[in-house]
């Protein structure tokens, strides 16, 4: 009888670590990255790439290397935001309960506002804006940016 239990508990405990394990490693993986990539072009209703993209264990930060947000349609064709390094740090279990806490951290950022008549290169970022069930979560996070730089133009 203790066998079978003992082999049960190891069953659990290795579908445990390869689902908190393996997750992560596999939305760090090349067509992770592309999924993360289509979501965030989506929700942001603009061209998202990713460098690299690494997901810790247990969701605990997700790090984005060589992140580009394109301008959108009507403006030059230069990016609205790049970074060469951004990591969140955040509870998964928070996130679930629609609360992102933690810290943001970026290096090499460049942002392009850009404005002309009748708007700016801002408007509609964001595209559905809340998802389906149009609740935002709560954010309290520490920002730390290092090697900015933020240009504003008009055109």
């Amino acid at each position: 009888m203790w066998r079978i239990v003992k082999w049960l508990f190891i069953l659990v405990l290795v579908l445990f670590l390869g689902i908190f394990i393996g997750l992560p490693l596999a939305a760090s993986s090349d067509p992770g990255r592309k999924k993360v990539e289509e979501d965030l072009t989506a929700a942001l209703d603009r061209r998202v790439a990713i460098g690299k993209l690494d997901v810790g264990l247990f969701f605990s930060s997700i790090e984005h290397n060589d992140l580009a947000i394109a301008n959108p349609e009507g403006y030059p064709k230069a990016d609205l935001f790049k970074a060469g390094a951004l990591k969140l740090e955040a509870s998964f279990r928070k996130i679930l309960d629609k609360q992102i806490q933690g810290s943001l951290r970026g290096s090499n950022l460049e942002v392009l506002g850009q404005r002309k008549a009748g708007g700016s290169n801002l408007d509609g970022l964001g595209g559905g804006g809340g998802g389906d069930s149009g609740e935002t979560p709560d954010l309290h996070l520490a920002l730390e940016l290092t090697d900015s730089k933020v240009t504003i133009e008009d055109l």
